[in-house]
């Protein structure tokens, strides 16, 4: 298998990574890891500790009425067959 540029790449970042990193800062080093760790977590993962609040604010107001709307319905049918 040749030695390609990625390769060479890969391998010097490798050896550099502790000179290459105190360039950047904090948020810039995190910024990445953290975008992918989010990514590999199930939804419930990702807002397990989070009050409602903090994402029900970024979402419209018809839309979180409707989820409501369809949780009663749900009870009521529930409800219904006990």
């Amino acid at each position: 298998m040749p030695y390609t540029v990625d390769d060479y790449h890969r391998e010097y970042v490798t050896e550099n990574m502790d000179r290459i990193l105190k360039y950047l800062a904090t948020d810039e080093r995190l910024k990445d890891f953290v975008a992918e760790r989010l990514r590999g977590l199930p939804v419930e993962e990702r807002l397990k500790g989070l009050p409602a609040e903090a994402f029900l604010k970024h979402m419209p107001a018809a839309e979180i009425e409707a989820y409501v709307k369809k949780l009663r319905q749900k009870k009521r049918k529930a409800g219904k067959r006990n």
